[in-house]
């Protein structure tokens, strides 16, 4: 074991920020993981490299690691997701306490006697190792480790929307974020034609249930594509309470409206303002709001984490943030409309023929140029991290908005871009290879019109 790592006992008194140094670390955790990962060893796997993806805070003292690790699988490089959790107190209680919620029966994600190497105890660093499928906080998770439960569910639930169901699904996650949410796609015919999209979440937010309610609302508000503007949502299909677990239309074909349409991205652009424009324009009454407050909050937590990190970024981060509490905070009052919170091109669908609209977790009411913001941030960000070339992709993505609404006062819209610039700068700042991003971002934030 390396002997820096070792000198980070986990202690009560220990920094929570400076075992996440070493968490973050990627030269130490290689060495770590070689030696103590054993779901790795159980499967004869060789640890050759593992990247840091994104840091998640969990509260003042928590941290979640997503870790990137390259394997050896007898020759043949293999890529595997692995989280690194970073809690108060001893990390092998911790371990016993998560296999013990796992081997319950609403929860069960493993067998009763299984001492699972899904979940690994790191008592040097007070972390938990967890690989994707296995989560106490999203009982929705059992239905990938309990064929029967699966079936049963869709014989159960689906015959309304899809006729006569008595196939054993095949379920593979395609995103998992511990404690927030697990979205896997079930295939739901022997032919791999058919198939459900399940967004499993945590059972204690009732996020399933809002998630539904705000789907049906979009799609009983126009989006259900029978307009003639090719705009929509995937159709919601079912909600189970006992699993916390919400089912959505799978689109066959669509492609993420993010430079792989085959479109222009000038063509591309204009679809997200359109889409984004009639999205603003929906007339629904939503029970939260996000506004410079929340952001603010946010950004601070971020803004102290990132410069305790990356000590030679602090004072630029430190002017950034003044700068956008500064803009938010002289900002006119204006009507809240539903905001995406969440808006850029990975949200967005494309099968060829419509636009459609997906993740509706921050779903909420605010100022427009909260997504505008957004969305001009991320293609700065494809920009500095040499993803696209320059293109005026901001003039078509607001003259797309602009045919069917008007946009937001340009100040707004400035404060909100640099509000997400420098969550993305923070964001980047902790991903293995991006560093040098966070300083573009950064330099990229601008005091006016």
């Amino acid at each position: 074991m390396n002997q820096a790592i070792a000198r980070q006992t986990h202690s009560a008194d220990t920094d929570p920020l400076a075992r996440l140094s070493a968490a973050t670390d990627t030269g130490h955790m290689q060495r770590l993981l070689a030696g103590r990962w054993r779901w790795a060893a159980n499967r004869d796997l060789v640890v050759r490299n593992v990247e840091v993806h994104r840091v998640f805070p969990r509260g003042e003292a928590s941290f979640v690691v997503k870790y990137l690790v390259t394997l050896d699988d007898d020759g043949k490089p293999r890529q595997q997701t692995l989280f690194g959790e970073l809690q108060p107190g001893d990390a092998t209680t911790a371990r016993q306490a998560v296999l013990d919620k796992l081997r319950k029966s609403r929860r069960k994600q493993i067998d009763r006697l299984d001492d699972s190497d899904a979940i690994e105890a790191v008592p040097e660093l007070g972390m938990l190792l967890r690989i994707p499928g296995y989560d106490e906080k999203l009982p929705g998770l059992s239905l990938l480790h309990q064929p029967k439960r699966a079936r049963r569910l869709f014989r159960e639930r689906l015959p309304q929307h899809w006729g006569p169901f008595d196939r054993q699904p095949r379920l593979e996650i395609l995103n998992h974020r511990p404690a927030k949410r697990c979205v896997m796609r079930a295939w739901v015919d022997t032919a791999g034609r058919r198939s459900v999209v399940l967004r499993s979440l945590n059972d204690k937010r009732r996020r399933h249930q809002d998630n539904r309610y705000y789907m049906q609302m979009l799609w009983e508000a126009g989006f259900d594509g029978a307009g003639d503007d090719d705009i929509r949502i995937p159709r919601p299909l079912f909600c189970d309470d006992r699993l916390a677990v919400i089912a959505i239309e799978d689109i066959p074909n669509a492609v993420m409206l993010n430079g792989e349409s085959g479109l222009s991205l000038s063509r591309e652009a204009a679809m997200a303002g359109e889409a984004l424009a009639k999205l603003h324009g929906t007339r629904c009454l939503l029970p939260s709001r996000y506004g410079a407050d929340e952001e603010l909050a946010m950004l601070e937590k971020w803004t102290v984490l990132t410069q305790r990190l990356r000590p030679e970024l602090a004072a630029m981060l430190d002017w950034a943030l003044k700068l956008v509490r500064h803009q938010l905070y002289h900002l006119p009052t204006v009507p809240a409309c539903p905001v995406h919170r969440d808006y850029y091109g990975k949200q967005l669908l494309f099968d060829g023929r419509q636009t459609i609209l997906i993740d509706f977790d921050t779903l909420c009411m605010g100022d427009p140029a909260i997504d505008i913001g957004n969305y001009l941030a991320h293609r700065r960000f494809e920009i500095a991290s040499g993803q696209l070339g320059w293109h005026d992709v901001s003039t078509c993505f607001l003259s797309g908005y602009e045919q069917r609404r008007p946009f937001p006062l340009e100040d707004a819209i400035l404060a909100w871009e640099n509000a997400a610039l420098l969550r993305l700068a923070c964001l980047y700042a902790l991903h293995t290879g991006w560093e040098a991003v966070s300083g573009a971002l950064l330099t990229s934030i601008r005091e006016g019109i």
